[in-house]
C-alpha cells in the first residue's frame, strides 16, 4: 500500500480523543457527550474509507489483516458507544431494582448474540486464519448472513460481511464489562474514562 498510514497510531489517537470528551468521574455519560464521541467516530470511519478507496492494498494479505484487525477496532467503538446511547435513552425510571432488571435483560441480549454467534467467535477468538481469505476479503459479501449491518457498512469498497461481525465481538466484551458494572451498581460511582480506558486494554 503506498503512502501508508500507521493504523494502530490513528487508533490511540481515536481513543486519546474519546478519552478527553468523557468526564473521568462521571459514570452517567450525557446523551450530548455520547452523541459527539458517535459522530466523531463516524467521521473517523469515513476518513479511513477514504484512504482505503485511495490507496489499494499491495496483496490479499493486507487487507485481510486491515478487515480483521484494522477496521473492526474503530468500528467497534462506534458499535459501543451507539448501544450506549441506546442504552441510555431507554432507561426506565423507577427503583434501582428496576434498573438492574433492565441492565441485566441488556446483558442476556449480548449473551444470546454471543451463543448465535459462537462459530464465529470461537474463530476469531483462537485467531484462526484458515478462513480469513473469505471473511476478510471484499467481494464475498453474503447479506443474509449479516442481517443487522448498517447502512453506512453496506460499501463494498469498505466492507466484508465478517468485519462488522469482529467488531461487533469487540463491542459486546465491552459492553459486557460496563453491563456488569451497572447491574452491580446502579447508581453509579465509578468515571465513565476509566472504565472505559480498562475495557479497551482488555479487549483490544
Amino acid at each position: 500500500m503506498n503512502n501508508e498510514i500507521n493504523f494502530e497510531e490513528f487508533i490511540k489517537n481515536i481513543d486519546c480523543t474519546i478519552y478527553e470528551k468523557i468526564d473521568v468521574d462521571n459514570w452517567n455519560i450525557s446523551i450530548e457527550v455520547v452523541l459527539d464521541v458517535v459522530e466523531f467516530l463516524q467521521r473517523s470511519l469515513e476518513d479511513m474509507r477514504t484512504y482505503i478507496v485511495n490507496h489499494p492494498f499491495s496483496n490479499k494479505e493486507e487487507e485481510i489483516y486491515f478487515f480483521k484487525h484494522i477496521k473492526p477496532e474503530v468500528l467497534s467503538r462506534l458499535l459501543y458507544f451507539t448501544e450506549i446511547y441506546n442504552t441510555e435513552m431507554r432507561k426506565p425510571h423507577g427503583s434501582i431494582e428496576v434498573l438492574k432488571k433492565y441492565y441485566n435483560d441488556r446483558l442476556d441480549e449480548l449473551t444470546s448474540y454471543f451463543e448465535s454467534n459462537l462459530d464465529f467467535y470461537q474463530y476469531y477468538r483462537s485467531k484462526a486464519t484458515h478462513l480469513d481469505s473469505h471473511y476478510f476479503v471484499r467481494g464475498h459479501i453474503d447479506f443474509k448472513l449479516c442481517p443487522n449491518r448498517v447502512p453506512y457498512d453496506r460499501d463494498p469498497e469498505f466492507s466484508t460481511c465478517y468485519d462488522h461481525k469482529a467488531a461487533q465481538i469487540l463491542a459486546n466484551d465491552m459492553l459486557c464489562i460496563v453491563r456488569n458494572i451497572q447491574q452491580g451498581n446502579s447508581t453509579g460511582k465509578t468515571g465513565h474514562r476509566n472504565i472505559y480506558s480498562q475495557i479497551v486494554a482488555t479487549t483490544g
